[in-house]
């Protein structure tokens, strides 16, 4: 008898054993040491920041943030909420927007599309995030997205400063535009607005 409860019981041990080093495994925790050999190759070794845990750690950090800048400013919206697209705003044919509104204006949706929220740390996603929704107050966006007129540089450098002047640090701002911004004339251009030229 006491045979069949040790072998139940190492069985049992064995089985939690294995659920944990898949539950954490999965999560980008690396629980056995590299100096293990082969096994250690299968375990991902993408440090914590880099999985869907770390990117909803960052994602609630910055809608947190958002919230009370967005209260602090007075831009009186409707509640807003940040959305983690698994898209690439790069996508071909891609029609979502940055900013959605439901069809009674009752809530704001800001996509964030996984490749431009891969660089970004949570200040730097409430500065994007608050940006386009300046974008949205200044009256630069309509409710149509398939006839929004484009944005142009002044279109976003304003958003910039409604940004800046609603409660993102002006560091932050243009870290998030240096990480975000390919065209480096646009960039120059809306740095230059922040911090001046000789900055």
């Amino acid at each position: 008898m006491r045979k069949k409860h040790f072998i139940f019981f190492t069985f049992s041990l064995v089985c939690i054993l294995a659920a944990v080093i898949v539950f954490f495994g999965g999560f980008g925790l690396k629980l056995i040491p590299s100096n293990s050999g082969p096994i250690a190759d299968k375990i991902s070794t993408v440090p914590i920041d880099e999985n869907l845990l770390g990117l909803s750690i960052r994602i609630n950090e910055a809608s947190t943030s958002l919230h009370r800048k967005i209260k602090e400013a007075n831009l009186n919206l409707p509640p807003v909420e940040l959305f983690d697209s698994d898209f690439s705003y790069k996508t071909p044919g891609r029609r979502m927007s940055w900013i959605v509104t439901n069809r009674d204006n009752s809530l704001i949706t800001i996509v964030i599309y996984r490749d431009v929220l891969a660089p970004l740390n949570s200040d730097e996603i409430q500065a994007f995030a608050l940006h386009d929704l300046c974008h949205l107050v200044l009256g630069h966006l309509d409710d149509n997205p398939l006839t929004r007129k484009p944005r142009n540089v002044q279109m976003e450098k304003d958003a910039d400063k409604c940004a800046v002047d609603s409660g993102i640090n002006p560091k932050v701002m243009v870290s998030t535009i240096n990480k975000l911004v390919p065209d480096s004339d646009w960039r120059v251009q809306r740095l230059n607005a922040l911090i001046g030229p000789d900055k």
